[in-house]
């Protein structure tokens, strides 16, 4: 986005997450229609290009509905249609509910700490120091976890992939192995978890929606 859009970084860093939201949105409908796809020649013509946005855009209007305390609701896909016909053709091949916790994370931030990091002092904690404090830290379910400077969430998001962890060797199940019964009541601990017990703040007003971006996607 940011070579040819002609876009800063941290507005390109935004579109990127829109779509990303989208997409997840899209996986979580039941049902087998899906809206977040591209056809192998859509992305190449003018009328396939539309096609795609005509699919997208109102799946991205219903993300805001449902994450009204993270979007304002005057967001826009800006994209021009070849550059989302081209994302949305990428993206559409992976299954982020099925991705490993970790690993989107580690992926969020390697984006995150490249767009959005400030010129106010800002340092994110490395990946290896947040694991290791939070195996040693080793939260429950039932205890309440707050980082009071949390930057892009990586303490928060490690505390879920342990939690998610721990709830896997309790219904002893390997993670990528579950049933999808058992997915979901894993991941409807985790939501309950993250709802009750998990608080973040950060005076930096983008990274604190950057946080709340990477729970939910987490």
């Amino acid at each position: 986005i940011h070579g040819n859009e002609g876009m800063p970084k941290d507005a390109a860093f935004w579109q990127f997450l829109y779509l990303i939201f989208a997409k997840m949105h899209d996986e979580k409908q039941s049902g087998d229609t899906r809206r977040f796809w591209a056809a192998p020649t859509e992305q190449f013509d003018e009328e396939g290009r539309k096609a795609i946005r005509a699919r997208v855009e109102p799946l991205f209007d219903e993300v805001k509905a449902e994450y009204s305390s993270i979007f304002r609701g005057n967001e826009e896909i800006t994209l021009s249609d070849r550059a989302l016909a081209f994302m949305v053709s990428e993206l559409a091949k992976f299954d982020f509910g099925r991705t490993d916790v970790d690993a989107k994370g580690a992926a969020y931030q390697e984006i995150v700490g490249t767009n959005l990091r400030g010129d106010r002092g800002q340092y994110f904690t490395p990946r290896g120091a947040i694991k290791l404090l939070v195996q040693m830290l080793d939260p429950k379910a039932d205890e309440r976890v707050l980082d009071p400077a949390c930057g892009t969430g990586g303490f928060l998001v490690a505390t879920l992939d342990h939690l998610n962890k721990k709830f896997h060797a309790e219904a002893e199940v390997a993670i990528g192995q579950e049933s999808t019964e058992e997915f979901l009541s894993i991941q409807q601990q985790l939501i309950e978890f993250a709802t009750k017990n998990l608080f973040g703040a950060d005076f930096d007003q983008f990274l604190v929606r950057a946080a709340q971006m990477n729970v939910v996607m987490a």
